[in-house]
């Protein structure tokens, strides 16, 4: 008895974890969208160039890939939204930067 409830608890726990790094992400997600349909529309409106589109599209793969980390061990900390909240912030500006220059 004492067995299933540890197992039990422990599962719980397990969860937790990986709803708290869904959750942490989340909002990072929806940036992450809003900032790939600028692109797209840079593209449409003919204010990137596809070298432009290529290289911001790169930097999302590049946040992407920092989400991923940070969400690996289950847990996102402070430090690591914190980093990928800047990337995102840094990669809006290029967008804003590149279409309008």
């Amino acid at each position: 008895m004492k067995a299933k409830i540890f197992l039990f608890a422990l599962a719980f726990a397990g969860m937790t974890y990986s709803a708290q790094a869904q959750v942490a992400t989340k909002s990072i997600k929806g940036t992450q969208r809003v900032q790939q349909a600028r692109i797209h529309q840079g593209i449409k409106e003919g204010d990137l160039t596809r070298r432009e589109a290529k290289h911001l599209y790169r930097e999302q793969v590049r946040v992407q890939r920092a989400k991923v980390n940070a969400r690996r061990d289950g847990v996102v900390t402070p430090v690591e939204k914190m980093q990928v909240r800047r990337m995102q912030k840094q990669a809006s500006r290029n967008i804003t930067r590149q279409r309008n220059d």
